[in-house]
């Protein structure tokens, strides 16, 4: 004992310096003490260690760095030393050290799991930290059990050994075997992942992760389902080859589980079929389908669609043996047993995490997702209830090669779809949840469509550009510069309900400004109106128009002066251009402001405006008409939308201080719905405090306001989704209805209904009203009704009425035109039934197929009252758009027109740009102002404070007859000329009336009117007065008519002239008052009865034989014309009088002087002239002895002149001048002119005479040669 204890105390004062060396040191420094068989192996996986030793001497494993913590596993080594676990195998004898004894303390780490460790051994019973020899190994991989159901987590743990690039992978057991590798896989260390592939990333060794969620490798399954079957886990090290994977592996198997899928990839919209059963005796077992997060189900926000199978009946009792699960539709997400997210601000955080809309959610767009399995969890999800989960991926079934273009690039899309499935680009709506209708569309199956609408086939790439362009933006086609979507949509939907699908995919189109038009011109019709009727060409450049790059699609046009725009008026509107010459009607109806003298142009493609514009200036001699005195103002506008943020009420006090500062006279705002956004009480009070503040009890400025009620009256009261309860909301409007109309001294609701009217100003104001909670407005027959009965009141001609109603018809105004679709009437109760049951939840296609079964009351009330001016909002629609005013004289629809002028009224909240249809910011309305003869709805731009034309109107008051004149028997109308339909007969107030006694139209009599005689003017029966002719006397003079006896009083007899001896009515003789008298002897006529009765005594006298008054008695004569003494005489012969004398005839032309001749005339005049001298001709030859002549003749007379030519020089030797006494040489001489000279002038003469036509004769002069 003693010498034990020695040995003891001995140990114990060496072990300090033992604990002080390091193990490594240990390790190399020492003799082996043990082998291993490898230092890397996976868990399960026996650790074989063969030890050598005697006595005391033994070994164990302990974490790697903590091995003076004492060994997690241990025994010793000689054969009998020891009991139980830590006994003794032999020296030499192999053992897994993993089966010997586990120490307390360690339990987390019995049976080695993954991670590393250091072998190590212990001499003669010494304490773990005294160990001599050590060996580090490492446990790479383990997996929580190998046998697992379908849908369970293969949870796998790994380690990385020090690369950074180990990685674990799971394949099936055969492909593995046949170094095929592995279908998904994960890096180990933490955060390790390679580009592009997110499940790739690693979470850290030691942590356990789930296999499935790893990269899919695609190589052995692209889907990277881990399926029934058997697996093999295993781990690598980066650039391991794939004949080691089974180095370090697990087997693992995967049987049926309690839910399965029809496959785990989809196709966006495709049905997902799952087919689940209950657990065991769970009385709670639900299905749901979550969001994938980083490789793994996120549930925070619990699960977007889930399916409890204990609700549905079909499937409660699956637990029960031979009861097989009913496959239902997860995606689909309706009948017993399903559910959706339904905390809101879940929905808003999940849909977040997604990067999608809420609507988009529940349809579950392209993503990764995660279906679980919660067996008797009451929770939707926490975690601990799930039991298996299976990964599923749906994958786009659009696709586009770049989400960037140039304007004029193809644009390349490829649909994935059969049957009439169909592919379309439309404006991008700036709601994600929504959707613009189709600019160009085609169908994807090539059995389907013809033409640039038939399909090229799924996964066939289209160019989007070429496919049918729809009559919903026909000046879109060309797809300019600008932001837009691509949908695709599932047959049978067609009515492009493809926000619900998740398959949209939003692009830019970009390209640069065009230029300006290079030439405008206005053909205006009528110059007197003051309207803008007529026709803008616009003219741009044809290779502009040709490059796509550049090509504009649209004119905008502006009213202006000299300078350019004017600066209080919006645009009047974009115009599209079809051509490089096009050819715009303007907006019929619509004003020219009294201040604009030009039209100013420019030209826009989506990517710009043109730097500059073109202006064509208007005539200058136009007029306006007069409208008479102003006789009421108001304003109309919709959608105010009253919030509780300070930017929307800041709208509202920018539209009051607007009213306020231009029409503080003004009748009354009114409105047409939405003055709300949620229709609750903050927002009711908000609005009514800023009206009472700013136009109400507190201002010195009071304008009434009048609203009608909207959709958003019935919002609930936190969130624009869905509607709230419509009893509470309609009395919360009636409620502040009644308010507003006690400010303005009006009678209040007090019948419960939320539609009313309003006499102002003597004209009618009629506010319609939704009977439901949603969207589109519910008329009721009852509504209907009182519509018709309303309008019917106290009706007057040049009064319209004025009728507030939300929504609009279709195919009237902007908004509600086909490519808008926020048209929503339902008129009458059983249309109403009809739309709610036949129709279902996909309301929107139908309704547009069925607006005329659905509008028709209402449109049938219209048509009853022409004068009813119908304004409606809803839609926003910027009132630039050219359907701005439905005009009855230029219907929309002429198989559905209406007879009513109808108004989109914009919004005071914010616009849908007029063009595309995008949210932008704006506030407009109406200013209306009626006259004596007219009524003017000038539109506003509240934000910007300017005018807009396209929205300014001017129409005749005389347009709006009532026939208030016309009888129940009229068959035109006595104001307006219209033709009628009578609704009784025509009847006289007498037998003999020949007109109707109600409409005054023109009958037949049952008898001729009661006359006394011809000459009684008033009926007897009737008392209708005649018109008859004059008592009938056989003549002037006769004093009793020959008709009925009638005395009258006459004249006495009188002549026609104070000389007559009859009297001139009766013939009578009488004595005249004057005997016959002229007024000069010479005179035979009377001057009073201008007779010829006269004895003359004297003749007439006159100056010549040319005058033709008689100098005595002024009677006039004809006479001879004045003549000459000859024909050319300018004077008469006989008096001298100027006359306009005949042509001169003068002789032949006579010698006069040396340089004149003459011609004289018959009376004498002569006319002189210059001689016109000939060619001359030498009369005589010049010699050396004696001169010589030449004479020229005048070619009009016989004048003649001679010139002398001078004597040749005596030494002239020529012989052919000896003849004539001269030289070729003296003649040169005396000219001064060598052969050459006269040659040349010679030459030139003869170029001058032969252009004048004459003939040349030459003369070679030659000089002769000396001897």
């Amino acid at each position: 004992m003693k010498r034990l204890i020695t040995l003891l105390l001995c140990l114990c004062m060496m072990l300090p310096m033992v604990a002080m060396l390091p193990l490594d040191a240990l390790a190399a420094d020492a003799e082996a003490k043990f082998t291993l068989e490898k230092e890397i192996f996976v868990q399960g996986e026996p650790i074989m260690v063969t030890p050598t030793g005697s006595d005391l001497d033994w070994i164990g494993i302990a974490r790697k760095g903590e091995v003076n913590a004492g060994g997690i596993h241990w025994c010793y080594i000689a054969a009998g030393t020891g009991s139980g676990l830590q006994a003794g195998h032999g020296s030499g004898e192999p053992v897994d050290i993993r089966t010997v004894y586990a120490a307390a303390g360690h339990e987390a780490y019995h049976g080695i799991p993954v991670g590393e460790y250091t072998v190590f051994w212990v001499a003669n019973n010494g304490s773990a930290g005294s160990a001599t020899y050590t060996r580090d190994i490492t446990v790479v991989m383990g997996t929580n059990k190998t046998a697992y159901a379908y849908g369970e987590p293969i949870m796998v743990t790994a380690w990385d050994t020090g690369t950074g690039a180990d990685w674990i992978g799971i394949g099936k057991k055969e492909d593995v075997a046949a170094n095929k590798g592995s279908v998904r896989w994960k890096y180990i260390a933490k955060d390790k992942m390679d580009s592009g592939r997110p499940a790739s990333k690693g979470a850290g060794s030691g942590v356990a992760v789930d296999i499935r969620t790893g990269e899919i490798a695609g190589g052995n399954d692209a889907r990277g389902d881990i399926g029934v079957g058997t697996w093999t886990v295993f781990w690598a090290r980066k650039g391991t080859p794939n004949t080691q994977y089974t180095t370090y592996s697990i087997d693992i198997t995967v049987t049926d589980g309690p839910m399965t899928l029809d496959k785990t990839e989809y196709y966006v919209g495709d049905p997902i079929m799952l087919t689940a059963k209950m657990a065991g005796t769970d009385t709670k077992t639900w299905c749901g389908i979550v969001p994938d997060v980083d490789g793994k189900p996120y549930g925070s926000y619990g699960t977007i669609i889930w399916y409890e199978l204990h609700n549905d009946p079909q499937n409660k009792d699956t637990a029960t043996e031979g009861i097989a699960p009913v496959p239902v539709d997860l995606r689909a997400h309706t009948g017993a047993g399903f559910g959706t997210m339904g905390n809101a601000t879940n929905r808003a955080n999940c849909a977040a995490l997604m990067n999608c809309t809420e609507k988009t959610m529940f349809n579950l767009p392209a993503g990764t997702y995660w279906v679980v399995y919660c067996s008797d969890s009451t929770t939707l999800y926490s975690g601990s209830g799930i039991t298996h989960m299976i990964q599923i991926k749906i994958k786009p079934v659009l696709t586009v090669n770049k989400t960037e273009f140039a304007y004029g690039e193809p644009i390349m899309v490829t649909p994935i779809g059969e049957g009439k499935d169909w592919v379309f680009i439309a404006p991008k709506h700036e709601d994600p949840s929504k959707n613009n209708t189709s600019i160009r569309w085609a169908y994807i199956d090539p059995a389907v469509g013809s033409g640039d609408n038939k399909g090229k086939g799924s996964g066939v790439a289209i160019d989007i550009r070429q496919a049918t362009h729809s009559s919903n933006y026909p000046d879109l086609g060309l797809l300019p510069p600008g932001e837009y979507s691509l949908f695709m949509v599932f047959d049978p939907n067609s009515g492009a309900g493809s926000a619900d699908h998740g398959t949209r995919i939003d692009i830019v189109v970009s390209g640069e400004a065009p230029d300006a038009p290079t030439n405008v011109s206005y053909n205006l019709t009528d110059k007197t109106t003051g309207l803008a009727d007529g026709i803008v060409t616009v003219t741009i450049d044809p290779d502009q128009f040709a490059n796509t790059s550049t090509m504009p699609t649209h004119a905008i046009l502006y009213w202006g002066d000299a300078n350019g725009p004017l600066a209080n008026y919006t645009e009047i509107g974009y115009r599209a251009l079809t051509a490089a010459t096009t050819n715009i009607t303007m907006i019929p109806g619509s004003v020219i402001p009294n201040e604009a003298t030009h039209l100013w142009v420019s030209a826009y493609n989506g990517a710009g405006v043109s730097a500059t514009m073109f202006s064509v200036a208007l005539p200058a001699d136009r007029t306006y008409p007069a409208l008479g005195e102003e006789k009421l103002s108001f304003q109309i506008v919709s959608d105010v939308h009253s919030t509780t943020n300070v930017t929307g009420l800041t709208r509202i006090e920018n539209f009051f201080n607007d009213v306020k500062q231009i029409d503080p006279d003004s009748a009354g705002i009114f409105v047409s719905g939405d003055i709300t956004n949620l229709g609750n009480i903050a927002e009711y009070e908000n609005l009514y405090d800023l009206w009472d503040r700013m136009l109400g009890s507190q201002s010195d400025v009071k304008i009434p306001f009048f609203p009608a009620v909207g959709n958003h009256e019935f919002k609930p009261d936190n969130t624009l989704d869905g509607y709230g309860d419509y009893a509470i909301k309609q009395a919360r409007f009636i409620e502040y209805l009644n308010q507003y109309l006690e400010a303005a001294g009006k009678d209040q609701i007090t019948n419960g209904k939320h539609y009313y009217d309003l006499w102002i100003g003597g004209y009618h104001f009629i506010f319609l009203a939704s009977e439901v909670a949603g969207t589109n407005a519910k008329i009721s027959d009852a509504q209907l009704a009182w519509l018709d009965q309303t309008l019917a009141e106290d009706r007057k001609n040049g009064h319209p009425s004025f009728i507030m109603l939300h929504q609009c018809l279709y195919n009237t105004v902007s908004g509600g035109m086909p490519a808008h679709g926020w048209n929503g009437v339902i008129a009458g109760d059983q249309n109403w039934l009809e739309w709610e049951t036949e129709v279902g939840a996909d309301r929107a296609p139908t309704y547009r197929t069925m607006r005329d079964k659905y509008e028709a009351p209402l449109r049938d009330i219209l048509r009853k009252y022409p004068e009813a001016m119908m304004f409606s909002g809803h839609s926003h629609w910027a009132m630039t758009d050219i359907n701005n005013m439905y005009n009855p004289h230029f219907p929309t629809d002429a198989s559905n027109a209406l007879p009513n002028y109808l108004f989109n009224t914009g919004a005071v909240d914010y616009l849908a740009h007029a063009l595309t249809g995008k949210s932008i910011t704006g506030s407009q309305g109406y200013y209306v102002y009626i006259y004596e003869d007219y009524i003017e709805f000038r539109g506003r731009d509240f934000t910007n404070k300017k005018w807009i034309p396209n929205a300014t109107y001017r129409i005749a008051l005389d347009e709006f007859c009532v026939h208030e004149n016309a009888g129940d028997c009229a068959e035109e109308c006595p104001d307006c000329g219209e033709t009628l339909t009578p609704t009784a007969d025509h009847a006289g107030e007498y037998d003999c009336s020949s007109t109707c006694a109600t409409c005054g139209a023109a009958i037949t009599p049952e008898r001729d009117h009661d006359y006394d005689n011809d000459c009684d003017t008033t009926c007897n029966e009737c008392s209708v007065v005649r018109e008859v002719g004059d008592h009938q006397y056989d003549n002037d003079c006769d004093t009793v008519c020959n008709e009925c006896s009638a005395v009258r009083s006459v004249e006495p007899h009188a002549g026609e002239y104070d000389c007559s001896g009859t009297c001139a009515s009766c013939g009578a003789v009488i004595t005249p008052k004057k005997n016959h008298e002229s007024d000069h002897a010479c005179d035979a006529t009377c001057k009073y009865c201008h007779e010829d009765v006269v004895t003359t005594t004297a003749q007439h006298t006159y100056d010549n034989n040319c005058d033709t008054t008689c100098n005595e008695c002024s009677a006039v004569r004809s006479v001879e014309p004045h003549a000459g003494e000859y024909d050319c005489s300018n004077t008469c012969a006989t008096c001298g009088a100027a006359i306009t004398p005949a042509a001169h005839t003068y002789g032949a032309w006579q010698e006069h002087s040396d340089t004149q001749h003459k011609k004289a005339c018959i009376c004498g005049d002569v006319q002189y002239a210059n001689h016109i001298w000939g060619e001359p001709v030498i009369s005589k030859t010049p010699t050396v002895d004696a001169t010589g002549e030449k004479t020229y003749a005048c070619a009009d007379c016989e004048a003649v002149r001679t010139e002398v030519l001078a004597k040749l020089p005596a030494s002239s030797t020529d012989d052919s001048n000896a003849d004539q006494g001269g030289s070729a040489a003296d003649v040169q001489n005396q000219k001064g002119l060598g052969t050459v000279a006269i040659v040349a002038i010679a030459v030139g003469g003869a170029a001058i005479v032969s252009a004048g036509g004459f003939a040349i004769y030459w003369f070679g002069i030659r000089r002769k040669k000396k001897s």
